[in-house]
């Protein structure tokens, strides 16, 4: 008979409930990994997952199982808070008695109130699990740099949460912590764009980001041309991007309806504009629409982006993944957040506008632009390079591109007071759908016209 496994959590800033259905999952996880019988080699493969080092002591009869969890919460922009919402943690598990023991791989932890059971709907932790399952084939290559989800806890006696445990390779993090030389830190790539005091980041900063975004999108490529089975599919913007638009008209809008009112044209900083309002229903009312369909991760903001060098970028949280998408939504939602979720606040009004005007493919940045603002378009022209290389060549920009780039931008606006500069937000919406209008939508009824 094995001996009881206990684990001790060291972080006391959770809920007393909150903290008991992590330490009961982990207790759960880690029977589980012990698990003998038929699902040895299933149990091997997760203990090599999860904690490699115990490999090396599995069988040795007189090691105690007395472990601790540290952790450290993870915020998010735009994440649910409260009793309704996940808490994110990462973690990772260390022998309390036996210092020799290297610890465990860092996971992401998510934590989240079991929802009341409903027939043939899978809560959101188990759905992230299938999500992520469905990628499998598509990042072998780069596995260890993915933190996909290996185990989920649905029913823990006495308590109404869901946990859900995601290992991944950043071991740098756990050593420098061991060590006492840093507290437990996961690096991301929001700690290269943040905004401090109102100003832009630094140089290094930026160009840091720089390399972290190409590294990130280089160990993406297989995941979104899907080993090469991505393929352009008759759909609709409507069935891609109606989650994106985050409930809008439902849990939120009303007050940005107020001020843009429903006919084609509004005005807005004094200045007349072509409603997004009205752009929306124009696209979302089409079908069959050509777009290039691959696998996504679905939710790459920059803290989903962690590394440990910029070379060695690793991504988390699968809850947006699916394996059937368009392939434009990691690029877009990426973007967004160079435009204006992390966009200082100390910028003229005229310089924002003409940085929410840049939308065409290769548009250069204006000279008056250019001293502050050079790497972050770097960065972003970075990306839309990735885009193409992962379309395969030749894009249509404006459906490919800039009409996910306009649809993500107007569900982001559900967190406006979030962002460094709500100015830049508005102005990014606003710049964009006259750019549809002019480029796309009128140009097409000028065509048929003529």
């Amino acid at each position: 008979m094995s001996k009881q496994i206990e684990v001790e959590v060291s972080y006391d800033l959770l809920e007393q409930s909150r903290r008991k259905a992590i330490q009961d999952s982990a207790l759960q996880l880690l029977e589980e990994k012990d698990t003998g019988g038929s699902e040895l080699d299933q149990a091997s493969n997760r203990r090599e997952d999860i904690w490699p080092a115990l490999n090396a002591y599995g069988h040795d009869k007189n090691l105690s199982q007395d472990y601790e969890l540290s952790l450290l919460p993870l915020s998010r922009i735009g994440a649910e808070q409260g009793f309704s919402g996940s808490s994110i943690l990462l973690g990772y598990f260390r022998h309390r008695r036996n210092s020799n023991l290297f610890p465990s791989q860092p996971m992401v932890i998510k934590l989240r109130k079991r929802p009341p059971e409903s027939f043939g709907t899978l809560s959101e932790l188990r759905d992230e699990l299938h999500r992520a399952e469905r990628l499998l084939p598509y990042i072998s290559y780069h596995k260890s740099q993915y933190a996909v989800p290996l185990h989920i806890s649905d029913v823990l006696s006495k308590t109404e949460y869901q946990v859900l445990w995601s290992p991944f390779a950043l071991t740098d993090l756990v050593q420098r912590h061991e060590s006492a030389l840093s507290f437990l830190d996961a690096p991301d790539l929001r700690q290269l764009l943040a905004i401090k005091k109102g100003t832009e980041p630094t140089k290094d900063q930026l160009e840091m980001a720089l390399n972290v975004v190409k590294s990130a999108f280089q160990i993406l490529d297989p995941l979104h041309k899907r080993d090469g089975t991505a393929r352009s599919v008759s759909t609709s913007f409507q069935k891609e991007y109606a989650p994106y638009l985050r409930k809008f008209g439902e849990s939120w809008g009303g007050s940005w309806m107020e001020l843009w009112g429903t006919q084609r044209e509004t005005s807005d900083f004094g200045v007349s504009w072509l409603n997004p309002f009205w752009v929306l229903n124009e696209l979302m009312a089409r079908n069959n629409i050509s777009l290039r369909l691959g696998a996504v991760h679905g939710d790459l903001h920059p803290g989903n982006i962690l590394y440990a060098t910029p070379e060695r970028p690793f991504l988390i949280d699968f809850g947006w993944a699916d394996d059937n998408a368009h392939i434009a939504k990691d690029f877009v939602l990426l973007e967004c957040n160079l435009r204006f979720i992390y966009f200082p606040a100390d910028v003229s009004f005229a310089d924002a506008r003409q940085f929410a005007q840049l939308n065409a493919q290769n548009v250069a940045l204006p000279e008056n632009l250019r001293k502050r603002f050079k790497p972050r378009h770097d960065l972003i022209q970075a990306l839309r390079t990735a885009f193409v290389n992962a379309h395969g060549g030749r894009v249509d920009w404006m459906e490919e591109y800039v009409i996910p780039l306009f649809l993500v931008s107007m569900g982001l606006l559900r967190y406006v007071d979030q962002y460094a500069n709500q100015v830049a937000a508005r102005l990014t919406v606003l710049e964009l759908a006259r750019y549809i209008s002019d480029e796309y939508l009128l140009s097409e009824k000028r065509s048929t016209s003529a």
